[in-house]
């Protein structure tokens, strides 16, 4: 009796943390395009506007894992690299399966020349992402082929090729 009571409260709780989670990593149409902006920004390499970006997006979803580790990879191209790593690091906490928060967290890492976690984080953001990422594939084979894991790079391209058969540069690498 006293088991079945807990786990029913046990249920309960799990179903609550999962629902707050969802709606916390939702959203709105507005904010949505906001995020998209952030992206272009940074694409840009216009950090300073990206961040600001970021800034205000947080103030009405300060939960949003994307936009924190966003906000985490805008700070590690302005040299700030240890509010970079909480940023990615506290998105990851908001938002452990997405795809964008490990392939962020992957990119600070390589871009600290940590390549063995950078391709860690890369296996993870894509066992999490729907489909197949050919540029976090891309990304995972040139940091495999650099700490020398052949194994893991020849898998890699030849997820590529599987992906990308009419890519020539795909056949090349797979050699």
């Amino acid at each position: 009796m006293v088991g079945a009571c807990f786990f029913k409260k046990l249920s309960l709780i799990t179903t609550h943390i999962k629902s707050v989670s969802m709606t916390d990593q939702e959203l709105n149409s507005k904010d949505a395009s906001q995020f998209k902006l952030l992206r272009k920004l940074h694409d840009k390499k216009q950090y300073k506007k990206a961040l600001k970006a970021s800034e205000q997006l947080l103030k009405s979803h300060p939960n949003h894992g994307e936009t924190l580790s966003m906000k985490g990879l805008t700070l590690n191209y302005l040299d700030r690299k240890v509010e970079a790593y909480e940023c990615a690091k506290e998105g990851l906490k908001h938002n452990i399966r997405s795809s964008v928060c490990w392939h962020v967290y992957g990119l600070i890492y390589r871009s600290d020349r940590n390549y063995v976690e950078a391709i860690k984080c890369y296996a993870n953001a894509l066992r999490f992402h729907q489909g197949a990422n050919v540029q976090i594939l891309r990304d995972m084979a040139i940091l495999q082929i650099q700490t020398r894991d052949f194994k893991g790079y020849q898998k890699s391209r030849k997820e590529l090729i599987v992906l990308q058969s009419n890519m020539q540069g795909n056949w090349i690498g797979y050699r």
